[in-house]
């Protein structure tokens, strides 16, 4: 059975997923729908982007991503659709996709895209306010048929541009870069407890640190704060203590145990953190 998830800023009072559940429902009805999630912060494109990437490596390959946080709809941005590591992605791209492409591409996996363009897999005509239920999810549900992303629009460079092209945007410039120095990261996520996930990759870090030989920095509106890494849980410091920890995503979290670390050290996204020498 093939596999379709959701993940919007549609929220659950207004019915919008319920109708792009319903388009699936037409055209592939033997498709299972999973949500991932649909209460993102309105128009968080950066949120999104963390979001997706943090649930889609639990998927089977097969499985078809449909992200619709879509500030710019109506306008010319394109929708695209995108394939790697055996699953497929269709989003508008507006830097929704950036961390998946990036990651992927770094790992030296192959990345494939395509723009979504051909009428014969929207709904006819597509509203300029609803690419959601009209172009994405139409879309997903024919390559959940089994229909090849090549029939549905042009080739792309799947590389991610900085100008916002194909999933560039806001995230790139939070995403690692290959001048920044071993151990260097930024903020690129805060989640509802207030831990403050990095782009610092654990498996990248050096074995001493591990079990809380090192200490991390953070740069933020109060200054820099250095806190003990990189500790195995919450609990490894006392109560209302800061931390740096490997968290359930493979990235390094900036946490306070029991606490906010966000309004507790005054961190947000784009902030800097970086492992100490």
């Amino acid at each position: 059975m093939s596999l379709i998830t959701l993940l919007t800023d549609f929220g659950d009072r207004d019915g919008f997923p319920g109708a792009m559940k319903g388009v699936i429902a037409g055209i592939a009805p033997d498709v299972r729908v999973v949500d991932i999630a649909h209460g993102l912060p309105r128009g968080d494109i950066l949120h999104a982007s963390w979001v997706l990437r943090s649930a889609y490596l639990y998927f089977p390959a097969g499985t078809v991503h449909v992200a619709v946080v879509d500030p710019g709809v109506g306008s010319g941005r394109r929708a695209i659709a995108v394939r790697a590591l055996g699953q497929s992605f269709v989003a508008p791209d507006n830097g929704l996709l950036a961390w998946v492409i990036r990651e992927v591409s770094d790992a030296g996996e192959p990345v494939e895209a395509w723009s979504i363009e051909d009428a014969r897999f929207q709904l006819a005509p597509p509203s300029d306010t609803f690419h959601g239920r009209d172009v994405f999810a139409p879309a997903a549900s024919f390559l959940a048929r089994g229909v090849d992303p090549s029939e549905l629009g042009r080739d792309l460079d799947p590389r991610p541009a900085p100008e916002g092209e194909l999933s560039g945007g806001p995230v790139i410039e939070l995403l690692p870069r290959a001048q920044d120095p071993p151990g260097t990261g930024r903020i690129i996520h805060v989640d509802r407890f207030g831990n403050c996930i990095t782009t610092l990759a654990v498996e990248d870090l050096p074995a001493s640190v591990h079990g809380g030989g090192g200490t991390f920095a953070t740069e933020g509106r109060e200054g820099t704060t250095e806190v003990p890494g990189l500790l195995p849980s919450y609990r490894a410091v006392g109560e209302g203590e800061p931390l740096a920890l490997a968290g359930s995503t493979g990235l390094v979290e900036i946490a306070v145990n029991g606490g906010d670390a966000a309004k507790e050290l005054r961190l947000t996204r784009g902030d800097q953190v970086w492992l100490k020498r």
